[in-house]
């Protein structure tokens, strides 16, 4: 399964705050998906 960041780069659309957001995740212990997540369904 390919990272999130790497989809992204390849697709074009990469924002430079997703390596923060993956700092953010390692410090925190969790998913990154779960930062970007806004709980809708």
């Amino acid at each position: 399964m390919k990272s999130i960041k790497s989809t992204n780069i390849e697709k074009g659309k990469f924002d430079p705050n997703l390596p923060l957001a993956f700092k953010a995740a390692r410090l925190f212990d969790i998913l990154i998906e779960s930062i970007f997540d806004d709980g809708v369904s």
